[in-house]
């Protein structure tokens, strides 16, 4: 551990509430599985335990922001009452937070490969037993149309090669800043600090643990695809956008 980060712990440590006990956490990735993040946190939560420093990745890395701007664990989902949860709270449903349009998408490319492959692994046992029993035009010709369809798999998978995937995280992330800025607007005022040079969109500044105490340090873990390496957000970045890091990853 650097010197730096080594002050970074202590100062972050100082500063708990009184009988609770200090923790870092990390995050990981996993889709809709990030849910299972909020379980974790409200266990932590139950046995007095305080997150003084979070990190994560993909879904792991929005759970994190939203603990590190103060959310508590039945803010994001409270499963004791149907349909509470951060998404509702800003008259959203996990789809329109989502992406409706992105999800039908993701909805009928996944019935298309469904229908596609399973032809193709009929067409090619098909193409087998054609050959063990000397139908050799027959052969020729299922394996003409096994190739086809092959190709036509290849081409979809290009597409989204290209894309970068299926969801725009940019209409992810528009929302994401919404229930942050929210959140650090409320604290701002609640403390009674200078909110009006907060910017449309949160940066990791706005949200620095030093300036604004209840907030807990965040670092974000990305994958830059173009750059083929990894990047690491924190207070060390101050002045990148938040909800994108966290959505992009």
């Amino acid at each position: 551990m650097s010197e730096s980060t080594s002050g970074e712990t202590r100062e972050s440590v100082s500063e708990v509430r009184s009988g609770s006990t200090p923790v870092f956490a990390i995050f990981e990735g996993g889709g809709a599985k990030g849910i299972a993040h909020v379980g974790a946190y409200a266990a932590a939560d139950e046995m007095s335990f305080e997150f003084v420093g979070v990190a994560g990745a993909s879904a792991g890395a929005i759970i994190a922001s939203l603990i590190a701007v103060g959310f508590s664990p039945n803010d994001i989902f409270n499963p004791a009452v149907e349909g509470e949860n951060i998404f509702a709270a800003h008259d959203l449903s996990p789809l329109q937070a989502l992406g409706e349009k992105d999800w039908r998408h993701f909805q009928r490319l996944r019935r298309i490969w469904l229908r596609l492959w399973i032809p193709i692994f009929i067409l090619f046992a098909a193409t087998f037993i054609a050959r063990f029993l000397g139908w050799a035009m027959t052969a020729r010709i299922l394996g003409l149309v096994t190739i086809f369809l092959i190709a036509a798999t290849g081409l979809r998978g290009m597409v989204l090669w290209k894309a970068r995937g299926i969801f725009d995280p940019a209409h992810f992330t528009q929302h994401l800043n919404a229930v942050l800025r929210k959140r650090v607007l409320a604290v701002y005022q609640q403390l009674g600090l200078p909110h009006g040079e907060i910017p449309e969109n949160i940066r990791f500044k706005d949200i620095d643990p030093r300036m604004v105490p209840g907030f807990c340090r965040l670092k974000i873990v990305a994958t830059d695809i173009s750059g083929q390496q990894l990047r690491l957000f924190d207070h060390r970045t101050p002045d990148v956008d938040l909800p994108a890091a966290a959505g992009s990853t």
